[in-house]
């Protein structure tokens, strides 16, 4: 009856173990937490890192380079 006990509780930590480092996968592979605060400013730090990743053209993109952004 004790092994009973104790194939089940390994089996069940095995399954919970599982499940976690499932999900905490799946989050990692969406980007984890987000360093920037807001969607604009994300959206600006991710124009300006393809523009120095293309630095020999200029990278013109719907949001970038754009001098009407809101000012609080």
């Amino acid at each position: 009856m004790k092994v009973f006990v104790l194939i089940c509780g390994l089996l069940f930590a095995a399954a919970v173990g599982y499940f976690v480092i499932d999900r905490l996968g799946r989050f990692l592979d969406r980007g984890g937490i987000s360093p920037y605060w807001d969607e604009e400013e994300e959206r600006l730090a991710v124009c300006e890192k393809k523009e120095l990743l293309r630095s020999d053209s200029i990278l013109y993109q719907e949001g970038c380079n754009n001098s009407n952004s809101k000012v609080v």
